[in-house]
């Protein structure tokens, strides 16, 4: 019997494959890669490493070969890790008892990965994870601007240099990633009947008796026939990919709410203190409509990927009808998500709208001010004939002129000034907001680094994997860091 399980990671952000290719050689350079078209546009990274092995089950010593497939989608980066091995019949009742093959892989087994005894989860720090190569995006994001201005060239030289387009939230979201068993289905193929499917567990799935079984309780697959794995397995990959983007795109929703949320704050704080500069609202005005951007690209995405599939798998018309119907409540339950961050949107967009007449009152100043120049122009031009009289003194004529030239020179270096400072004092009360904000949120996740690491019952985890886990969010922490060490550099 060979029996698969998989892990799958999805990004914020749209991977070009074609420029992701040559990265990919270095990555798994023992691996076959190519392009496929069938039963969606990937790369396939096969035999990703010849040397793991499942050296401990539980306390039984084995030595088992891993196999390690890769399927790597464009949209929202995601990847389908493909992991099976052979087993025996006594090996799958040790596997699958008590709480699932997924859960004993995890917390009750080892495999020698890369020339170390590891835990099994180790697969997806580092094998899967690898392929993100977030450790250049990290690189990088120490020396990006946080401004909105540079937002363009940010997102530019992210996918220049990573190859993926990045979605934006408060600035684009190189660090929202999912990874794991999500969604998964464990397929096992069975061509010599090991496994009894006598038990009412066990439903025929499948128009042919005799050729796919599942069990709804476990959410196991079990193909009979070796002619129709290739379509429970495609059937799989397409499920997995689905539901898990379900599950990322209303995370990414929370966060956009988180981020609305954090912005309705602000702007109830400057309403509360009657914050009357029309330069504040204005550049409020561009955020609210550069974050609505931001999402409508997010949004569509969202809805593209949320397009059902159809598969190949010959199913009846009884379990199809339970699928589709998994399928749609998935679909209503991210719709609802989407709707809500469209409605939040919409009202914080309200307060900036009901200061449109300050924006305005702005525009009429500059027509006010064009007007009292061609009132300096029209009082210059009567005040030449004047001073061409010879009945006033030429010194007369001379303070006269330059107080005449002075007062427009005067009057615009003064209004130019005003403008400026006020920029400039609304330009460094919102980065000191900035600042605060991500502060308060470095805060929180250094916080949150030590109780993981104080954590007893985190002890059931397999050894190392804790650690690795750490390791990358003390990474994320110094390029928080190093963001706000820029920010206060603008101040």
């Amino acid at each position: 019997m060979i029996f698969h399980l998989s892990v799958s990671g999805v990004n914020a952000g749209t991977m070009d494959l074609d420029k992701k290719m040559p990265s990919i050689k270095t990555i798994y350079p023992e691996a076959s890669i190519s392009k496929k078209v069938e039963p969606i546009d990937c790369i396939k990274i096969e035999g990703i490493n010849k040397n793991i092995k499942l050296t401990k089950l539980f306390d039984k010593e084995i030595d088992i070969d891993i196999n390690l497939d890769l399927y790597a989608l464009s949209m929202m980066s995601y990847t389908y890790c493909d992991i099976y091995f052979e087993i025996d019949i006594k090996l799958y009742d040790l596997l699958c008892h008590n709480m699932g093959a997924i859960w004993n892989l995890i917390f009750h087994s080892k495999i020698n990965l890369f020339g170390e005894e590891k835990g099994f989860a180790s697969i997806i720090t580092q094998v899967l994870m690898p392929y993100y190569n977030f450790d250049q995006a990290r690189e990088i994001r120490k020396t990006l601007s946080e401004e909105s201005l540079f937002l363009d060239k940010n997102i530019d030289r992210l996918f220049k240099e990573t190859g993926v387009r990045f979605y934006c939230i408060d600035g684009p979201a190189t660090d929202i990633f999912n990874a794991g068993p999500m969604a998964a289905s464990i397929m096992i193929e069975d061509y010599n009947n090991e496994i009894s499917i006598k038990d009412d567990n066990w439903e025929i799935i499948t128009p042919l008796n005799d050729a796919v079984y599942f069990n709804a309780d476990e959410d196991y697959y079990i193909c009979k026939r070796e002619d129709y794995y290739k379509h429970l397995f495609e059937y799989v990959l397409l499920r997995t990919r689905y539901l898990s983007r379900m599950r990322f795109i209303k995370q990414g929703c929370k966060i956009f709410l988180n981020v609305i949320r954090k912005k309705g704050l602000s702007i109830r704080k400057n309403i509360i203190e009657n914050h009357q500069n029309p330069y504040y609202w204005k550049g409020l005005k561009n955020e609210i409509e550069i974050l609505d951007l931001n999402f409508l690209e997010f949004h569509a995405d969202a809805i593209l990927g949320s397009i059902t599939f159809r598969d190949d798998l010959p199913m009846t018309k009884n379990f199809r009808d339970v699928v589709e119907g998994k399928f749609r409540m998935a679909k209503e339950d991210m719709m609802s998500y989407l709707n809500e961050v469209k409605y939040s949107i919409s009202n914080l967009s309200t307060p900036s709208h009901v200061h449109d007449e300050a924006i305005l009152q702005v525009e009429t100043e500059k027509v006010n001010d064009r007007i009292l120049m061609l009132s300096f122009i029209a009082m210059v031009v009567s005040a030449i004939g004047m001073m061409q009289s010879n009945d006033i003194a030429f010194k007369f004529k001379m303070i006269y002129g330059a107080a005449i030239f002075s007062l427009p020179v005067f009057y615009y270096a003064f209004r130019s000034m005003h403008k400026k400072l006020s920029f400039r004092r609304n330009r460094i009360n919102e980065l000191i907001r900035v600042i605060k904000s991500k502060t308060k949120s470095l805060a929180h996740h250094k916080e949150s680094l030590k109780t993981i690491a104080a954590d007893d019952s985190l002890e059931n985890f397999p050894e190392g994997f804790i650690d690795e886990v750490l390791e990358i969010r003390k990474k994320e922490i110094q390029v928080a860091e190093q963001t706000i060490k820029n920010l206060k550099k603008q101040i």
